[in-house]
């Protein structure tokens, strides 16, 4: 809560400046990430359009590419520094090897690090996910930090409409595949449940889909949609049913990787990153913070 400007009880209202009027709240926004959404009522007029709301989907979809050119998967931009992808596609990758492009954007941008999620090296699949820090551009577009939706409203809201939309790759007449954004339906009784979100998906009959290999899942209201899973494979023999990792498992391992960087480095002018040593936590370290908040 804003605690100033003092109190301006007797003071005459032309005699005030822009000064005596600022709130100013003692809040260190540079190192404090919070990725989950906060609770709040969902509007149920869908006042955007669906062509804006693509629009605003493809402005944070990822594509992962080598350096020489070769597509390698997609994924989702949680802040203006960070995306996040799938991590097994990185295997034997190296930030070096790699760079990004946002949206259906030619501009590419180089990784300074690569963050996997440390429950992945104990066969733990429902975490196949890692985190890049991008080096930044000074013409760098400007994207709003990622929302990512609890479990409890996801499946509250999934039970009332269980619509989602995503961003997916399709087969296009040339040889490079294209970006397209396609709705689906919340399936709720489909193997793993508990570990993932899984949903069919719908399209034109003449949709190919070519991956879902880290395609961002939104789920809401088309004026007020909610970042909820990651794509990654299909989850049956049947056409167009297939798995997110549900992204509220690892927000709290991303807003502690984010503030740690935060925290210990700086950026240099040539937008990369300098850091002294960072405490990252590993997985039996992880694995047993996970263990104790279950507990309570």
């Amino acid at each position: 809560m804003c605690k100033s400007p003092p109190k301006l009880h007797g003071t005459k209202f032309s005699e005030l400046t822009d000064g005596d009027m600022t709130c100013y709240q003692n809040v260190n926004t540079t190192h404090d990430v919070t990725l989950m959404c906060k609770d709040g009522v969902f509007s149920k007029r869908p006042i955007a359009r669906r062509r804006s709301v693509g629009k605003e989907m493809m402005k944070k979809h990822v594509t992962v590419y080598r350096n020489r050119g070769d597509y390698v998967v997609d994924g989702v931009m949680l802040t203006p520094d960070w995306a996040l992808v799938p991590a097994g596609a990185l295997r034997y990758l190296s930030d070096a090897d790699i760079h990004v492009k946002i949206g259906r954007g030619k501009t590419s941008y180089k990784i300074s690090h690569i963050v996997v999620h440390p429950l992945l090296s104990l066969g733990m699949q429902q975490f196949n996910v890692a985190l890049l820090r991008l080096v930044k551009k000074k013409s760098s577009p400007l994207i709003d930090h990622q929302c990512i939706i609890a479990e409890k409203q996801f499946k509250s809201l999934s039970q009332v409409l269980p619509v989602f939309y995503v961003s997916i790759r399709l087969d296009g007449k040339k040889p490079k595949t294209k970006l397209k954004i396609r709705k689906g339906k919340v399936n709720h009784k489909c193997a793993n449940d508990q570990d993932y979100i899984c949903g069919i998906l719908k399209g034109n009959k003449k949709d190919v889909i070519t991956s879902v290999d880290g395609s961002p899942l939104y789920i809401g209201h088309s004026s007020n949609l909610r970042l909820a899973g990651l794509g990654t494979h299909s989850w049956s023999n049947q056409k167009s049913q297939y798995i997110f990792i549900p992204l509220w498992t690892i927000s709290d391992w991303a807003d502690d990787i984010m503030i740690e960087f935060n925290e210990k480095c700086t950026t240099k002018r040539s937008g990369k990153l300098l850091c002294k040593e960072l405490k990252l936590l590993s997985a039996d370290e992880l694995y047993m913070k996970i263990h104790k908040t279950e507990q309570h």
